[in-house]
């Protein structure tokens, strides 16, 4: 699931801005393997979390959608007279 992100040329070039942003704030200048693999982790994290959760609200949407359309397609008479 997190690999088919990184496929992504969009989502590629906003990891690497965040990267990027935390270490240009990054206040002691000391960048090391171990710190650059933090912040990797960290925006990672936060990008993956922010995609799940759009994916997740979509397939919401979707599924409301279809449900109202399957119950006025069954039951039209209830639906439509509420909505005049």
């Amino acid at each position: 699931f997190n690999n088919m992100f990184l496929n992504f040329q969009c989502i590629n070039e906003d990891i690497k801005k965040g990267i990027l942003k935390f270490l240009e704030t990054n206040e002691n200048g000391n960048i090391t393997y171990q710190n650059l693999w933090d912040t990797a982790k960290v925006v990672l994290r936060g990008k993956f979390i922010t995609i799940r959760s759009y994916i997740k609200n979509v397939e919401r949407l979707q599924i409301n959608n279809l449900t109202l359309y399957l119950r006025c397609k069954y039951n039209p008479d209830k639906y439509y007279s509420q909505a005049f």
